[in-house]
């Protein structure tokens, strides 16, 4: 059941991106035309990647996320 709600919530992820993409990207590409477009989003890569964390003992980074696992198993 887990694996089908994750996989609707990417669906919904999905399908909300493609909506957005179809109505305001022609409005961008009008208003500030292809170059700054192509600029401002390479930058916001770099900038992403830049705050990636590493694996190194002590690094921390915005993107950093912690997850904790717990497994319940029953002896039967």
């Amino acid at each position: 059941m887990a694996h089908l709600r994750g996989g609707l919530a990417l669906l919904l992820m999905t399908l909300m991106i493609m909506v957005l993409m179809i109505t305001s990207t022609p409005k961008l590409l009008n208003r500030f035309g292809i170059k700054r477009i192509l600029v401002t989003g390479l930058g916001l890569m770099v900038l992403g990647i830049s705050i990636t964390p590493s694996h190194d003992e002590g690094c921390y980074a915005v993107s950093e996320i912690v997850t904790t696992k717990i497994f319940l198993t029953q002896n039967k």
